[in-house]
């Protein structure tokens, strides 16, 4: 499936977590790229640096990339915001509603973090196609100075959320062995539509927790020891 196509999946099944326009415009730079060939073709062998439709085409891609940064870093926040006094509300109410809403949050951070992903996909394979057409070199230089210095292109703050929410239901699921599969979602998006990344970070070790504790008071104690540790 061509990476044009993935992005509409993509959108569709992330509408619980943000609106479509807050998502790259694949389609519209597509078609800006088109325009640039156009103009080309009139004024060939001009140099990049003074080629007007060449600094149209990256400013729209960096318009783009400017939306999507501020979406995501207001995303993380929010979530940072809930999850951080997660633990103290919580600690009152019964094991079921608290694995549910982990789950419910845990849902959220692989949604995000296949936003970051995705989102960074597209910009690299619009500038590839601009290089392949054009014969210029710019998708190296552009991705390592621009777009890498965006948060949503090393999303560390998610990354290690999503591997404290993964071992602390890991640990309750061993401890009292009753956790319903449906309450963890383990199939990310990124997955489902073939999208393969490497994730940036070794996975964080959380104790063994002691015998004679609650196996909700340990998954929220795992929970709120992991949050502190991220910056």
């Amino acid at each position: 499936m061509k990476f044009g196509k993935r992005i509409p999946e993509a959108v569709a099944a992330s509408t619980s977590l943000c609106k479509a326009e807050d998502w790259m415009d694949y389609k519209m730079l597509k078609k800006s790229l088109k325009k640039l060939l156009l103009l080309n073709k009139q004024n060939p062998n001009q140099n990049i640096t003074i080629n007007k439709a060449e600094r149209f085409f990256f400013q729209k891609i960096k318009e783009e990339m400017q939306k999507v940064e501020c979406c995501f870093q207001r995303l993380e926040n929010s979530l940072m915001e809930k999850i951080i006094p997660f633990t103290k509300i919580y600690k009152q109410f019964e094991y079921e509603k608290v694995a549910k809403c982990l789950a419910f949050v845990h849902m959220k951070l692989l949604l995000l973090e296949s936003y970051a992903v995705i989102n960074y996909c597209g910009f690299t394979k619009i500038l590839k196609k601009h290089d392949k057409r054009t014969g210029f070199q710019t998708r190296e230089k552009f991705i390592f100075n621009i777009v890498n210095s965006k948060n949503f292109a090393a999303p560390e703050r998610v990354s290690k959320m999503l591997q404290i929410f993964s071992s602390a239901f890991e640990r309750l699921k061993i401890s009292t062995g009753n956790v319903p599969e449906d309450l963890f979602q383990k199939r990310n998006i990124l997955e489902k539509l073939d999208i393969k990344t490497e994730p940036p970070h070794k996975k964080m070790k959380i104790g063994r927790p002691k015998k004679d504790l609650n196996p909700l008071h340990t998954l929220l104690k795992a929970v709120e020891l992991g949050m502190k540790s991220i910056p």
